[in-house]
């Protein structure tokens, strides 16, 4: 199935064909036009009004994004909106050292040179996006969470308490908190060792958890490794179960690893191939144990 769609004026979503070529290279070929002459008049109802893509490779997906616009330009003068689940290099918004690239800007660049009409994000990591990518319209994640409320609900106690794995979680968990309408919450704290980039000691701000069921909140699950520590570090001081939840989840080292110190997740976005939303079931669902 293809992780780029397009739809027209007041249609479903229709999946873009891409063609992989033995070097690697790709073309597509928008629906609507298979049949029709390329010179061929389009009528205003057959106007492409919005383009989405479902990242799954962050460097092809980008290359297929320039190359449906591409094929949108060919066809109608109108500008379509973008809607982007996961923005590629937002973790890298800066240049981490002299001789390196700035991979966030970079991808501004590419999708400002396909001049939207807006462009749809959810939960972009990093504000340096806002200033780089035009026309960009963010959404917050306590707005992506609402679907999910009734299996939150349903496996933590009423009184449970939202953790902030980190300091830059701490800036969102106030639109969650508001959502969920929870005005505590738990501050984590991340330690890493400066030479490595290594997580080495997970701990939380003072703070009464016994007893008390957590749901730790961000946007990014990568290794999942730092949400595996941070959940252990809880329990240990008293937390009776602790689940998580992120807008986007990667999950590059599966879930198996993280089984026995978190025990619900719960994830908007999967990006890659990793895991899938059965290997998510399985998980809270205690498969094959």
């Amino acid at each position: 199935m293809s992780n780029v769609e397009v739809r027209y004026s007041n249609l479903d979503w229709l999946p873009v064909e891409f063609t992989t070529f033995s070097d690697g290279c790709e073309t597509c070929e928008i629906p609507s036009y298979k049949f029709k002459p390329f010179h061929t008049y389009i009528p205003q109802d057959d106007i492409i009004s919005a383009v989405r893509v479902n990242i799954v490779d962050c460097t092809r997906d980008l290359m297929r994004l320039l190359l449906v616009k591409d094929a949108i330009d060919a066809v109608q003068s109108d500008k379509p909106e973008l809607y982007l689940d996961y923005l590629p290099n937002a973790r890298a918004d800066r240049r981490f050292k002299r001789g390196m690239p700035h991979p966030l800007k970079v991808t501004a660049k590419l999708i400002n040179s396909c001049n939207f009409k807006t462009v749809y994000v959810d939960d972009t990591h990093s504000d340096v996006a806002e200033g780089l990518i035009d026309n960009i319209m963010i959404g917050q994640q306590g707005c992506i969470l609402r679907p999910y409320l009734r299996g939150i609900h349903k496996n933590f106690s009423e009184d449970f308490l939202l953790v902030a794995p980190d300091l830059g979680a701490a800036k969102k968990i106030y639109d969650v908190a508001e959502v969920l309408k929870h005005k505590d919450y738990v501050q984590g704290v991340k330690i890493r060792d400066t030479s490595t980039g290594e997580i080495v000691k997970c701990d939380i701000l003072p703070h009464d958890i016994q007893g008390k069921d957590l749901l730790m909140v961000d946007d990014i699950a990568d290794g999942g490794a730092s949400f595996k520590y941070l959940a252990r570090k809880l329990k240990e001081l008293g937390a009776a179960k602790v689940g998580l939840y992120v807008t986007h989840g990667i999950f590059s080292k599966g879930l198996e690893t993280l089984k026995v110190d978190i025990d619900y997740i719960c994830c908007d976005n999967l990006i890659c191939s990793y895991i899938n939303r059965q290997s998510i079931s399985d998980f809270n669902n205690k498969v094959g144990e």
